[in-house]
């Protein structure tokens, strides 16, 4: 390094050599600045990267091995049955509340009014709680009875399991359950006053193999609503009272 004087002042000079070495250092300096940016940016990928393979992990799922920094970890589809799975119990178990307890009965259930019971030889098979309309139509100024429209849900005698119906003009009862149906007809009537009267139906026509593929007879007992309206109408009018009953299948005993 070489001094020179200028106006007076001292000055120094870098030589080449130590210009050099210098420069070096700075470079130095920015390669190491980078270096931990870099180290930050993979530590910050790796973190990331167990993060995901955890909740994966802990969603029901398989952690991959060499995760991709731009596709999300995809959650297993065990998580989401099992949760449908629960709400369908839950309801199984609600649905199961709302019905009386089915039993084997090797005759005529008790609750039966006289005159109502089927012909002895006929055990209960199952049971259904109804709820629906009673739908009329006005013929010549007065409400005459069309066809009802129910909803049934209930259970086969000695099962606990939830099978569901409907109930339309025949009258028949269909399963949608099993797809199996019975039509019937009225050959005993018993008044409840306010309400349609409880019944005693035969099976005329059977289908299928299911819970009423074989049923003989048909109790409508516990009725609630579904009287025609009071008063006159106007022709071609149609209306549907809301009612509800509980059904009681026969089958021949063994």
């Amino acid at each position: 390094m070489k001094e020179n004087t200028v106006n007076g002042d001292a000055t120094k000079e870098s030589t080449p050599k130590e210009s050099i070495v210098k420069g070096s250092t700075v470079k130095e300096k920015r390669v190491t600045a980078r270096a931990r940016i870099m180290s930050g940016s993979i530590c910050a990928i790796a973190g990331a990267a167990v993060l995901a393979g955890a909740l994966t992990t802990a969603s029901g799922g398989a952690a991959s091995a060499a995760p991709s920094a731009h596709r999300a970890p995809r959650a297993d589809g065990g998580l989401l049955a099992a949760v449908s799975r629960s709400v369908a119990v839950s309801r199984s178990a609600a649905l199961s509340r709302l019905l009386p307890a089915a039993r084997p009965v090797a005759g005529p259930a008790t609750s039966v009014p006289p005159g109502l019971q089927p012909p002895v030889g006929n055990v209960l098979t199952a049971q259904f709680i109804a709820s629906g309309v009673q739908v009329y139509q006005c013929t010549a100024g007065a409400w005459v009875f069309l066809e009802p429209a129910a909803n049934l849900v209930g259970s086969a005698t000695g099962f606990s399991g939830i099978q569901t119906a409907i109930h339309y003009k025949g009258p028949t009862w269909e399963s949608t359950t099993d797809g199996s149906l019975v039509q019937g007809r009225t050959i005993a009537s018993s008044p409840v006053p306010g309400s349609i009267p409880q019944l005693l139906l035969q099976a005329t026509a059977n289908r299928g193999t299911g819970i009423f593929g074989t049923v003989t007879y048909i109790n409508r007992l516990d009725t609630s609503g579904g009287a025609a309206p009071a008063g006159s109408c106007t022709s071609g009018q149609t209306v549907g009272v809301p009612y509800s009953a509980r059904y009681l299948f026969y089958v021949p005993g063994s």
